[in-house]
């Protein structure tokens, strides 16, 4: 109903609800404050999910995305923490033009519309930077600024502006009214902490050694088991299989490797004496 209330306006097409309940409780609120929208408001009774009807499920998945490319061939890389958000602009796979400045001038334009768009749907708010490509002439570096502002002026969030800076960067504030969609539909993923990096596994390899070594008063010359996920025990099974030959044989040791599917990518578990 706060939806309703906040957005639902004569600029709505159509709202469309799965809901016989819901359909009958926004009918009833429009009939008392705005009879005229009434009629934009439909029971949606088809069989395939309503999100999934009206396509957006593939744009959640879509929002989620870091790289999203322009009907250019450029594309705009999107960085979000919670100091900032970093968005940069690339011309990617465009197409050779015989003007650079020319297609410069439309990737910027195309991605400033998208920026827009997309800080709309991901409700990106704070501090933003947005990194366009250089372009000589100012002209068109005011024209392309000029265009993202136009496509926030509606926006219901307040947003401020400074001057584009000598590096080419446009710094703009926008007002945080909630959690950024990121933030309220995501978690902490429990294998990178929210680095957004994992140890790559060359390193957790070594790690292993590391562990193996310092238990080695107490096992040299029993069998050891490495646990570990399917994706590290393709590398050491592969990879890291003649070194770990050549470890096992250093210090005495027999050592099989075996999948965990219960375990995260990078961790490992070291068992010995087992059956």
């Amino acid at each position: 109903m706060k939806l309703v209330r906040d957005q639902f306006g004569s600029n709505v097409e159509k709202v469309l609800v799965d809901s016989p309940g819901r359909h009958q409780e926004i009918s009833d609120y429009l009939l008392q404050v705005a009879p005229r929208l009434k009629r934009k408001v439909e029971l949606y009774q088809g069989e395939v999910p309503l999100l999934e009807h009206a396509g957006v499920e593939a744009e959640l998945e879509r929002v989620f995305q870091k790289r999203l490319w322009l009907k250019s061939g450029g594309f705009i890389a999107i960085d979000q923490t919670e100091a900032m958000v970093a968005i940069d602009v690339n011309t990617g796979r465009s197409s050779k033009e015989e003007d650079p400045e020319r297609l410069i001038f439309q990737t910027n334009l195309e991605a400033a519309d998208e920026i827009a768009r997309q800080i709309r749907l991901r409700d990106l708010a704070g501090l933003i930077i947005i990194d366009f490509i250089d372009m000589e002439d100012t002209k068109n570096t005011e024209r392309v600024v000029s265009e993202l502002k136009s496509q926030l002026v509606n926006d219901r969030a307040k947003a401020d502006y400074a001057k584009m800076s000598r590096f080419g960067l446009l710094e703009m504030t926008r007002e945080r009214t909630r959690p950024g969609m990121m933030f309220a539909m995501c978690e902490v993923c429990p294998t990178c902490k929210g680095s957004g990096r994992v140890r790559s596994r060359a390193e957790a390899a070594m790690k292993i050694e590391r562990a193996i070594l310092f238990k080695l008063p107490k096992i040299r010359g029993k069998r050891i088991r490495i646990q570990a996920s399917p994706w590290m025990t393709d590398f050491l099974t592969a990879d890291w299989y003649d070194r770990l030959y050549e470890f096992a044989k250093r210090y005495e040791l027999a050592i099989d490797v075996k999948t965990d599917y219960l375990i995260q990518p990078t961790d490992f578990k070291l068992l010995t004496d087992y059956s």
